[in-house]
C-alpha cells in the first residue's frame, strides 16, 4: 500500500496535480515544502501558458485537415471542456490544499480503523469487490493513458495532412496527454474515496446483520428458556443488551462520519468532475461520430482498426459509468441499512411474553433510524444533478441523441 501511494505521489507530482510533499516512510504530508511549492507553480504556469497555444494550432489542423466541417466544431468545443477541467483542477489543487491535507488524514485515520486483519476477514467478500472495481478503474484509466499516446503515433505516421506531421502539433498533442494523464489522476482520486467509504459503509451494514443475527437468535432462547429464566440470566441479557447499545452507538457515530466525509470529498472535486463529466461527454459524441464515418467507408475498412476504435469507445463508456456504478452503490448500501435497522428495532423492542421492551438499544435504535431517514444520503455535483446509474444512462442517451443532430447537418451540408 506504501510502494502503491508513493508512485501514485510522484506520478501526481510529475504532471503538476499535487503541491503537497508525501514521505513514504513515515506516511506523513507536508503542507509547506517550498521546493515542490515553486516546482508545482512553475509547471501549473507553464500549461496555462501553453494553453491558448496549443487550441489555436489545434483548430488550425482541425480546419486543414478534417474532411467534416460539423467535426471541427465539436472538437473545439472538446478543447474548451478540458481545458476548464483543467483549470478548474489546477484552482482546486491550490485554493483547497488545506482541506486535500486534512482529507487524507481523514482517510488515513479510517483506513487503519476499519482495514485491521478481522475486520477484513470478516468482510472478505466486500473487499474482494471493492479490489475489483479498483482494478478496472485502474486498468481503464490507464488503456485510456496509453490510447492517448497510440493516437498520436497513429496520426503522425499515416495521416496524409501535412500539418499533422509538424513538430508543433506533436509537441501539443504531448501536452495535451500530460493533461489527460492528470485529469484521469483526479478521476482515480474521486473513485477511490467513494469506494473507500462505500465498503466502510458495507462493514457497518455486515455488524448490523449480525447484530440482527444475535438478537434473532436471543429472542428465540428466552422463548424457549421461559420457564427457567432465572434473575442472573436475566442480569447477562440486560448486559449483552448493553454491549449492543454501544456497538450500535458506534455505527451512529461512525455513519455521520462516514457523510460528513463523503460531503467534504465531494466539495473538493465537484467542479473537476463537473467539467470531466462535460469533456467525456463530447469527446463521446466525436468517437462515435469518427467510427461511423470510418465505417461509411466500406472499401477501405480494416476489421483490426475497427475493433480498436470500438474497444476505445467501450473503455472510456466504462470508465465513466464506473463512477455511476460506485455512487449508486453508495446510496444503495444506505438505503439497505436504514430496511436493517428498522428490522432490528422491531426484534429489539420485543420482549419475553409478547410485551414491549423498551431500554436505551431500542432508543438507540430508534435514533439511528432517524438519522439514517431524515439526513437524506445523495451523492450531486454541484446540486446540479444526481449521481446515480439512472443519469448515467440519461448521459448516454443524450449522447446518442446529439450525434444524430451531428450526422443530419453533416449529411445537410453535403447535399
Amino acid at each position: 500500500m506504501v510502494e502503491f501511494l508513493t508512485i501514485y505521489y510522484y506520478t501526481s507530482l510529475v504532471v503538476g496535480l499535487t503541491n503537497l510533499r508525501y514521505d513514504g516512510g513515515t506516511q506523513i504530508v507536508e503542507l509547506y515544502h517550498w521546493p515542490t511549492i515553486v516546482y508545482s507553480a512553475v509547471l501549473n504556469l507553464v500549461f496555462i501558458m501553453l494553453q491558448p497555444i496549443s487550441m489555436l494550432h489545434s483548430s488550425r489542423v482541425s480546419l486543414n485537415c478534417d474532411e467534416f466541417g460539423a467535426l471541427v466544431v465539436i472538437k473545439l468545443l472538446s478543447g474548451i471542456a478540458y481545458f476548464l477541467a483543467y483549470l478548474s483542477i489546477m484552482c482546486m489543487s491550490w485554493l483547497k490544499r488545506k482541506k486535500i491535507h486534512q482529507l487524507y488524514y481523514k482517510y488515513l485515520a479510517l483506513t487503519r480503523r476499519y482495514f485491521t486483519e478481522t475486520i477484513l476477514l470478516d468482510n472478505y467478500e466486500a473487499v474482494q469487490r471493492a479490489q475489483r472495481i479498483f482494478l478496472k478503474k485502474f486498468c481503464s484509466s490507464v488503456c485510456k493513458a496509453i490510447v492517448v499516446y497510440v493516437n498520436i503515433h497513429h496520426y503522425y505516421t499515416e495521416s496524409p495532412c501535412e500539418y499533422v506531421k509538424s513538430l508543433p502539433y506533436v509537441a501539443i498533442s504531448l501536452y495535451y496527454g500530460l493533461l489527460n494523464v492528470q485529469q484521469l489522476i483526479v478521476d482515480v482520486n474521486v473513485i477511490l474515496g467513494l469506494l473507500l467509504i462505500d465498503l466502510c459503509l458495507s462493514m457497518l451494514s455486515h455488524t448490523l446483520e449480525e447484530i440482527e443475527r444475535d438478537i434473532w437468535l436471543m429472542a428465540k432462547a428466552r422463548k424457549v428458556q421461559e420457564n427457567i429464566f432465572r434473575e442472573n440470566q436475566q442480569m447477562l441479557h440486560r448486559k449483552w443488551r448493553g454491549n449492543l447499545n454501544r456497538t450500535v452507538e458506534g455505527i451512529a457515530a461512525e455513519v455521520m462520519h462516514l457523510q460528513s466525509l463523503t460531503h467534504e470529498h465531494l466539495d473538493i472535486y465537484e467542479i473537476p468532475v463537473l467539467f470531466l463529466l462535460l469533456a467525456v461527454f463530447i469527446s463521446l459524441i466525436t468517437m462515435m461520430f469518427n467510427i461511423m464515418a470510418y465505417v461509411a467507408d466500406f472499401g477501405n475498412v480494416q476489421p483490426l482498426k475497427l475493433s480498436f476504435y470500438v474497444f476505445i469507445l467501450l473503455a472510456n463508456i466504462s470508465n465513466v459509468m464506473i463512477f455511476y456504478n460506485i455512487c449508486e452503490s453508495l446510496q444503495r448500501t444506505y438505503a439497505r441499512m436504514v430496511n436493517q435497522v428498522y428490522r432490528i428495532g422491531i426484534y429489539a423492542s420485543l420482549g419475553g411474553g409478547g410485551y414491549v421492551e423498551r431500554d436505551s438499544l431500542v432508543l438507540s435504535l430508534e435514533m439511528l433510524l432517524m438519522q439514517l431517514r431524515y439526513r437524506e444520503f445523495r451523492v450531486t455535483v454541484c446540486g446540479l444533478f444526481e449521481i446515480r446509474n439512472r443519469t448515467g444512462m440519461i448521459m448516454i442517451h443524450k449522447i446518442v441523441l446529439n450525434l444524430m443532430y451531428l450526422i443530419q447537418s453533416v449529411v445537410q451540408s453535403i447535399a
